[in-house]
């Protein structure tokens, strides 16, 4: 069981390194005149979220570099191990776009210089340590959800077995590190730009 924070502002808990976010709403998806818009976004649309905990970095944590080359199941494991479980497509989305609806965590216009993403000028960056780049978080204090890593979540892409990806990579230009950019992989393949953060049920 992992270890509790202190007692949050709307009298919840969550493991130590996580953020509550209260129940509400956001825009999920992009609208169909966004010139970054991509095959496979989900349509803008109101929706809804319960309250939960999310981990404010890259799974192992602050400072280190994000575990890679993981199935889905494998992810899946680790979180439940800590006592979370991985997050949904929709948990995701919303702790990415910071309760404003943003295209980025940080804001509508993408900054090169933010987050450990492709370079405007074409060249890619290389994945580093959870929190090295202190600018690329959203306005609910999460961290690296514009490229480092793509982020594993437990939500099906369509039908089948394959699994929604979040967030890009280092290698990744603008529009595929948006909010509300997603891909399908499937659940047992491993990549080295892929990794993952936890969820968990506030206590």
């Amino acid at each position: 069981m992992a270890a509790l924070t202190k007692r949050s502002k709307s009298g919840k808990h969550c493991p130590r390194g996580m953020a509550y976010l209260r129940k509400g709403g956001f825009k999920m998806g992009s609208a169909k005149n966004d010139e970054m818009r991509s095959f496979g976004e989900l349509s803008l649309k109101w929706r809804r979220t319960g309250g939960y905990c999310i981990d404010r970095y890259e799974y192992p944590g602050r400072g280190r570099r994000p575990k890679r080359n993981v199935t889905f199941y494998q992810a899946k494991k680790l979180c439940e191990s800590k006592g979370k479980r991985l997050c949904t497509e929709k948990e995701w989305e919303r702790a990415c776009k910071g309760g404003r609806n943003y295209r980025y965590p940080y804001g509508n216009k993408f900054n090169d210089k933010r987050c450990n993403t492709r370079r405007k000028s074409g060249e890619n960056r290389s994945v580093t340590s959870s929190g090295r780049y202190r600018g690329c978080r959203s306005r609910y204090g999460i961290y690296d959800m514009s490229g480092n890593v793509a982020e594993w979540t437990s939500s099906r892409y369509r039908r089948g077995s394959s699994r929604t990806v979040r967030g890009g990579a280092a290698n990744r230009p603008d529009w595929d590190v948006r909010c509300a950019s997603r891909r399908s992989l499937s659940p047992s393949r491993r990549k080295s730009t892929v990794g993952f953060r936890c969820c968990a049920d506030a206590k």
